[in-house]
């Protein structure tokens, strides 16, 4: 497979990881549930969440188009989000699980 195709694949394969509910927050909380764990941070949560998401499709996008450089500012933005998340939440909701 050669370099674009294998970046566009794994933009793809981002995209398709499972997200949080984009639907609005609702007032249930349930024991052991992230939801509950975060309480207002939720929204934040869910915000980087979805940056990843469509921060992959624009990777996928941009290696069909050849762009490297977007594809490279893009992965960027990504691996930010991803940090930022990971770094702020992983533990929490790890343990709410």
């Amino acid at each position: 497979m050669n370099r674009r195709r294998l970046i566009r694949a794994a933009g793809l394969m981002l995209a398709l990881a499972p997200m949080t509910d984009r639907a609005p927050l609702r007032s249930r909380h349930t024991q052991g549930s992230p939801r509950r764990e975060l309480g207002p941070e939720m929204a934040a949560f869910k915000q980087l969440d979805i940056l990843v998401h469509d921060v992959s499709l624009e990777i996928g996008a941009a290696a069909k188009a050849l762009d490297r450089c977007a594809a490279i500012s893009s992965y960027q933005r990504m691996i930010e989000g991803c940090f930022d998340c990971h770094s702020t939440y992983k533990e929490r909701v790890a343990a709410a699980l």
